[in-house]
């Protein structure tokens, strides 16, 4: 196991495939000092875990991290190809 800051951590050897489940828009909004930019190094730190050809599959809840909401819509975090589930009701 291993328990290091992500912005940080440095892997020995790159992925081909890098998948990460709604966990990116916590850093840097749930820790004290709060720093919301960090996300963004976050980010830039997974897709360098990816090799040359590999695949970054993101999932980040819209809504939770006004920071990174910011940093989608103005496209200051920008991915090659994105798809979007819309929540329709609140039980679905």
């Amino acid at each position: 196991m291993i328990n290091a800051d992500i912005v940080d951590w440095k892997p020995d050897e790159l992925f081909d495939t890098v998948v990460t489940l709604s966990t990116l828009e916590h850093v840097g909004w749930d820790e004290e000092p709060r720093e919301p930019e960090k996300v963004f190094k976050a980010f830039e730190a997974v897709r360098n875990f990816v090799a040359p050809g590999g695949r970054l599959m993101v999932t980040i809840p819209i809504g939770y991290n006004t920071t990174l909401d910011e940093g989608l819509r103005s496209g200051k975090l920008a991915f090659d190809e994105e798809i979007w589930l819309i929540r329709t009701t609140r039980n679905n």
